[in-house]
């Protein structure tokens, strides 16, 4: 019995010293990055989303073909290919307007698959403009403002049953 008290008070006496030397660590990590920010040795640490102050709407967007680089914007960079593209439709368009973008493709010499993220770009920023849809849409020049967002659901909002 004295033997199984006294393992006890050893083991106990280890975990409270394991303890101690663990937050006296934990202390003294945390003061020293507060030092570190204190004296500006350390980037601060960044936060996801939206950085406070800027506003959720893209307000006054040039009416180029800006991509990613632009402030507020999130995604990945666009590739060369698609760059280049963005650049020969924003170039085409205007002074053919009314093709579909199967023909606005072969007329560049380049792939409709290619030309789609690229003319999505472009509506959306409304450098350009579409009527039809699905393989019948047809691009126009835009008027340069950012198309509005479509909403996903017609009809207010309301599901089956807010119908009745």
């Amino acid at each position: 019995m004295a033997k199984n008290q006294n393992l006890e008070g050893e083991i106990r006496s280890l975990v409270d010293s394991f303890v101690s030397e663990i937050s006296m660590r934990v202390r003294q990590a945390a003061l020293e990055s507060l030092r570190q920010a204190i004296e500006g040795g350390s980037a601060p640490v960044r936060r996801r989303g939206r950085p406070a102050g800027r506003p959720a709407a893209r307000a006054a967007a040039p009416a180029t073909a800006a991509v990613a680089s632009e402030p507020g914007r999130r995604g990945r960079k666009p590739s060369p290919a698609s760059v280049k593209a963005t650049a020969d439709l924003q170039a085409f368009v205007p002074s053919n307007p009314g093709l579909r973008l199967e023909e606005i493709g072969a007329a560049l010499g380049q792939d409709t698959q290619g030309l789609k993220g690229p003319a999505a770009r472009l509506v959306r920023d409304g450098i350009l403009r579409t009527e039809g849809a699905r393989r019948g849409t047809r691009y126009y020049p835009g008027s340069g403002k950012p198309a509005k967002a479509k909403r996903g659901r017609k009809g207010g909002g309301k599901g089956r049953k807010g119908r009745r």
